[in-house]
């Protein structure tokens, strides 16, 4: 009697057991795409949310150097201080949750012009790519 209960019991529980496994199996398998679905979305929030704190902060870099220039135009100030002044503006911004993202400024044949920490290379040709050129400011002054 007991080895029919067994039987009984392992051809109910066997079937039970195997679409658990199966179940479980797919639960995997769902978990991990969607894990990539998400990582995928959030890796998209975060570029886009870089992008966007670069775009804020390149249109303060050029209000800053359009500040100066006006201040030149308006006799406010001199051709040379403008650009001094532009300059000391544009290399203290910051950008980045750890404030280490910066400006610099490169003329448009690549010259850098100002730079919070390349002091000793201004007037030299900096190479840039097209990608790079686009997060650069010119001056206008």
């Amino acid at each position: 009697m007991k080895s029919l209960r067994s039987k009984f019991m392992a051809a109910l529980l066997a079937p039970v057991i195997g679409l658990s496994l199966l179940i479980v199996g797919l639960l995997l398998v769902m978990t991990n795409s969607r894990d990539h679905e998400t990582q995928a979305q959030f890796r998209t929030i975060l570029y886009d949310d870089y992008d966007n704190m670069i775009r804020v902060g390149t249109q303060l870099a050029l209000y800053e150097v359009q500040s100066a220039y006006d201040a030149y135009k308006d006799g406010r100030l001199t051709e040379d201080e403008a650009k001094t002044e532009a300059a000391a503006r544009v290399k203290q911004l910051r950008y980045g949750a750890d404030n280490s993202g910066y400006f610099w400024i490169d003329d448009t044949n690549y010259i850098l012009v100002a730079h919070p920490f390349l002091e000793k290379k201004k007037k030299e040709r900096t190479a840039r790519t097209s990608r790079t050129r686009r997060a650069t400011t010119s001056s206008a002054v």
